[in-house]
């Protein structure tokens, strides 16, 4: 029985690990290779945080008994293993392959820690042994959709929580924020708490973009007006506490009565500047669009701000290109609806809209703004 050696033991898992280190070798053939294990006990990670991991259950008994002869076997084959006292596996995966793809060689990464997808270059991949699949930077940007994140926090218009949006411009004496609340439903008991509830959402937002994009020079935001001198103080703080982690200098003003904050920041790095618009495929020469994917966000949007609302049948109105991207495949995105809000949209392709044009309509066919 392969699963047992001649003294009884198990030696199922040395067993079923040869037989993948095999195939990897053959279907691969790398040319250098080293299998790389974590070391026995505690690593610097616990000195830093005591309960790191503690939560995991420990290693079955009768694996953990194995990881010796798994080892002893891969060095008989002449493979180094490679096991760093107070390190863990992935660390050492990580300096390894940052050391070689810097010295041009191309680094394939077996494991299943998604964790180590950030290690993915031009010249380091992961492979997907159950899907076969080389996994290259294109498919980490497909899969977790990276593009859209890109071009959303990079645009003119940045969306955050309950329907608020920021609108950020630029010139050449300085940036311009300009805070919106939405069309949305409120619950808040008044129009002050509306808007101190957006302008803090949104001054924990400000405070990311500017270290994201590395905004520089004279940065002016308009809040929405409070009349509550208390409130803006509220705003001022929780936007000065979000700050804090800014590494950049500098220096916010407090807000006016018109609800203008001045915030003046050192750059410390080129600025940020992706290009998040896309050539108009209406075809009118040289003009340009936001890019498409950010029109499905603002559909989502504007969805749950309707249903709030409690439409009961929706129609929604939008370009053939759109209305197919939302209806192809059983798990669609107006399948995705239908679970999440237990109503169903339909969805009307017409010809005559514009590529990002849609608009909703009720049961007796009247816009819904």
């Amino acid at each position: 029985d392969p699963r047992y050696d001649i003294n009884n033991k198990a030696v199922n898992v040395v067993y079923a690990f040869m037989g993948y280190a095999r195939r990897l070798l053959q279907q691969y053939r790398p040319e250098r290779v080293v299998f790389v294990f974590d070391a026995h006990g505690e690593n610097f990670r616990h000195q830093l945080y005591p309960e790191y991991k503690s939560h995991r259950d420990p290693m079955p008994e009768d694996l953990a008994g194995q990881i010796d002869h798994i080892k002893e076997a891969i060095q008989i084959l002449g493979i180094p293993v490679m096991e760093q006292p107070d390190v863990e596996a992935d660390d050492c995966i990580a300096s390894l392959a940052k050391v070689l793809a810097k010295d041009n060689h191309e680094v394939y990464i077996f494991s299943r820690d998604k964790d180590l997808m950030q290690l993915i270059n031009d010249q380091t991949f992961m492979v997907d042994e159950k899907k076969q699949l080389v996994i290259d930077r294109q498919v980490v940007f497909e899969k977790y959709g990276i593009e859209r994140q890109i071009k959303t926090s990079f645009g003119r218009t940045v969306s955050m929580a309950k329907g608020a949006y920021l609108v950020i411009e630029h010139t050449e004496a300085l940036h311009v924020v300009d805070v919106n609340s939405g069309n949305r439903s409120n619950k808040e008991k008044n129009q002050e708490d509306t808007a101190l509830e957006v302008n803090l959402i949104s001054a924990s937002e400000i405070a990311r973009q500017l270290r994201l994009r590395d905004m520089g020079g004279i940065i002016v935001v308009d809040f929405i007006d409070m009349n509550n001198a208390e409130n803006r103080k509220k705003l001022f703080n929780h936007l000065r506490e979000e700050m804090q982690d800014d590494k950049a200098k500098h220096k916010i003003l407090p807000p006016s009565k018109f609800g203008l904050i001045q915030i003046t920041r050192q750059r410390v790095r080129p600025e940020r500047n992706i290009e998040t618009k896309e050539e108009n495929p209406n075809g009118v020469e040289g003009s340009e669009i936001e890019a498409p994917i950010k029109v499905i966000q603002k559909i989502n949007q504007d969805l749950e701000r309707i249903f709030k609302k409690d439409y009961n049948k929706v129609t929604l109105n939008t370009h053939p290109f759109i209305a197919a991207f939302l209806t192809k495949g059983v798990l669609s995105v107006r399948f995705k609806w239908l679970l999440d809000h237990k109503k169903w949209v339909k969805v009307q392709p017409r010809d005559a809209y514009t590529y990002l044009e849609y608009h909703f309509v009720d049961q007796n066919g009247k816009e819904i703004k």
